[in-house]
């Protein structure tokens, strides 16, 4: 198979239970991955400036499908940038008008993510540093009313930190919202809801028709909701083993743990490496 893009969802998927990776052994794939003309993708929920820290030295080797698709970045510039329309943000935020403290809900603008300075940060998802947490937080700008976000700034996508219960909660509200979001899983401890049509498999698909790419190929890797959509776009598509039944169901290959580097593991194999 000649496959010319890789991509990979990050927390859960590529990096490990401390929201890490072995970065020697990633810099010795992409060297062998860029020789042979493959572009590697980070496709994640996750904002840029936490994407920057952890590709920190090789930002402008890797490609970003950031914010669930949303959000398109190659050699450290955007190429493109798809925003929510502010009524759609408006009616969510009233969706949850009495829960936007207790679930911290955060609006992650293009230039800047904002949240309520009287919502709590105490809560860290399993699989981030305290350090990297600390970062995280720092590039979310505390607001006293989500309506003071500036008219001009750009919106991708919301994002409610829920320690628990996210399927009861992203179930309730793609059930019995109108609109044209959606709610899904990320694989930190958190629900993002996107508009509807716009995930990771269609930046991908805006990426495959930049370099004349066909699905077949195109090699995936995920383990949540989010990741659905793009292992569905190829046979070429991997599910780490602690994804979720759908998740598995919708990948054609089963892969180890992602604490165990499963993803660096397959791709060392594939590529003559280990």
């Amino acid at each position: 198979m000649t496959i010319k893009l890789i991509a990979t969802d990050m927390d859960g998927t590529f990096l490990d239970e401390k929201g890490t990776y072995d970065r020697l052994r990633f810099e010795r794939l992409l060297k062998e991955m860029k020789a042979r003309g493959i572009h590697f993708v980070a496709a994640s929920g996750n904002s840029m400036p936490r994407l920057y820290r952890i590709f920190e030295g090789f930002e402008k080797e890797v490609t970003f499908v950031a914010e669930n698709g949303a959000r398109l970045v190659e050699k450290g510039e955007t190429i493109l940038h798809q925003t929510m329309p502010r009524s759609e943000v408006a009616a969510l935020l009233d969706y949850y008008a009495d829960k936007l403290v207790e679930y911290r809900a955060v609006v992650s603008g293009l230039n800047q993510s904002y949240r309520l300075k009287e919502a709590s940060v105490d809560f860290r998802p399993a699989m981030m540093e305290p350090e990297e947490f600390e970062v995280f937080i720092s590039h979310i700008l505390p607001v006293d009313d989500f309506s003071q976000i500036p008219a001009h700034e750009p919106i991708s996508k919301v994002t409610l930190l829920i320690p628990e219960d996210h399927g009861r909660i992203a179930a309730d509200f793609n059930q019995n919202a109108s609109g044209n979001l959606v709610a899904v899983g990320s694989g930190y401890g958190a629900i993002d809801f996107i508009q509807k049509g716009i995930h990771k498999a269609w930046g991908l698909g805006q990426l495959m028709d930049r370099y004349g790419l066909r699905p077949d190929q195109v090699m995936t890797f995920g383990d949540g909701d989010n990741d659905i959509e793009m292992l569905q776009l190829t046979p070429h598509s991997y599910a780490v083993a602690n994804a979720s039944g759908p998740v598995q169901a919708a990948a054609n290959h089963l892969i180890g743990h992602h604490k165990d580097g499963a993803v660096l593991a397959t791709l060392e194999k594939w590529l003559g490496l280990d």
